[in-house]
């Protein structure tokens, strides 16, 4: 084997070893346990943002002693660690109606009334 070829396959297996940390990766990131009153609108999976933006998920629901909730968040590694006094904050996602321009947003009935 000449020393070109030899370069060769070891750049190729450096390239599909780079690809397979990347895509099947022992996960990363950072986990952080968050105890709240109520976590009734909270399923696993559900997304983490901070300001609007994507950083992580939930990975798991538990109740406490206390009858809290005991939510453990997994933050990618980009976004950890949070900075010390992060405050939790469940939002819900809601949609509204908008009303064509002209148009009241109250419920009008069938006869117009």
């Amino acid at each position: 084997m000449t020393i070109a070829r030899g370069a060769a396959i070891g750049s190729l297996l450096a390239a599909i070893v780079a690809v397979g940390v990347l895509m099947f990766g022992a996960g990363g990131g950072t986990t952080y346990n968050v105890r709240l009153q109520n976590a009734s609108q909270l399923v696993k999976g559900n997304q983490v943002q901070v300001a609007g933006n994507r950083v992580g998920k939930i990975t798991d629901i538990k109740l406490s002693d206390d009858n809290r909730a005991d939510i453990a968040i997994k933050v990618d590694d980009d976004f950890a660690p949070l900075h010390e006094g992060t405050k939790a904050i469940v939002r819900s996602r809601t949609f509204s109606r908008v009303s064509p321009p002209g148009t009241s947003a109250r419920a009008r009935s069938s006869t117009g009334r």
